[in-house]
């Protein structure tokens, strides 16, 4: 731009206090006054930095819409997708814990005659019958009691 200028004040010579001062906004780096001495008006300046800046704004918002679109579909999708795996280990669970707790009760009352003469081996069926909850409740508290041992190192 500013050979450009230069090879103008050759051409003009008439325009060469013009020509420097527009080399030394160039220099500043400030367009909007070296427009200004080209001849441009603040209407017309301002019009055209609305349109840029109205066509980016457009586009961002043009691509930010899809970005959105697509969002949405990809998590609706996954939903559809993800629904019955969810249904089946929900009611796999069920089956589960209902299987357990009814072979436990029906096999607590074919034992318990037998086994209530002899206490001991009472105890270690009741053991048996309530381990799930046994080990449930002494992960618990070994989970609690590493959570506390470590809250206290810090």
């Amino acid at each position: 731009m500013q050979e450009t200028l230069a090879f103008a004040k050759l051409l003009i010579p008439n325009q060469e206090q013009v020509i420097d001062k527009m080399m030394e906004q160039l220099l500043i780096g400030s367009l909007m006054k070296l427009l200004h001495l080209v001849g441009y008006s603040d209407l017309h300046l301002f019009t055209n930095i609305f349109i840029h800046v109205d066509r980016v704004l457009c586009t961002f918002c043009r691509t930010i819409g899809q970005y959105f679109s697509t969002k949405r579909f990809t998590t609706q999708k996954l939903r559809q997708v993800l629904i019955y795996p969810c249904i089946l280990i929900v009611f796999s669970w069920y089956d589960f814990c209902d299987s357990l707790f009814t072979t436990r009760a029906t096999a607590t009352q074919w034992f318990m005659e037998s086994i209530i003469d002899h206490m001991m081996l009472y105890l270690i069926w009741n053991v048996f019958v309530h381990l799930p909850w046994i080990i449930l409740v002494s992960v618990y508290l070994l989970t609690d009691i590493s959570c506390y041992v470590c809250i206290l190192e810090k």
